[in-house]
């Protein structure tokens, strides 16, 4: 009979996020010291969503834990259990994926600006931007210097 170390996902977005964070830290340290004698469990409440049990998923996967189940036989709750056994392998620690809840802009100006703004989030324009920078302050102590001169 194992000992389960629980956590609960109710559907509320800020509680929820602090509940799978709480997750992940759990299932580390059961990997870090593998045993017959406990485990994690994660239960739904009727208005959890669906992508809580797939990012759990997506944390035993990351946390690359071979042994888990999904109860849902119960009338009440849908439960995810993730277990190890005295013969495995202690982990590292390893670095979460940020849960990120970010508030979705209301007003259509909002969201006009996050559109926009958008592409420039991506990697690739860092460097580009970076560059025309260092154009721009080159540019900028020539003239300077021209000047003095």
């Amino acid at each position: 009979m194992r000992i389960w170390q629980t956590v609960w996902l109710t559907g509320k977005g800020q509680t929820d996020s602090l509940n799978l964070q709480s997750f992940w830290r759990k299932t580390e340290h059961m990997q870090q010291f593998p045993n017959t004698t406990t485990g994690v469990a994660v239960h739904f409440g009727s208005q959890a969503h669906y992508g809580s049990l797939v990012r759990a998923i997506d944390y035993l996967n990351q946390l690359d834990v071979k042994k888990y189940t999904i109860d849902i036989t119960s009338p009440t709750t849908t439960a995810l259990y993730a277990f190890t056994d005295a013969r495995q392998q202690p982990r590292p620690l390893s670095i979460p994926t940020p849960i990120i809840l970010a508030a979705t802009p209301t007003s259509a100006t909002a969201r006009w600006l996050q559109q926009v703004g958008a592409p420039l989030q991506h990697s690739a324009w860092g460097t580009a931007l970076l560059a025309c920078l260092g154009v721009m302050a080159v540019g900028a102590a020539c003239y300077v210097l021209r000047e003095v001169a």
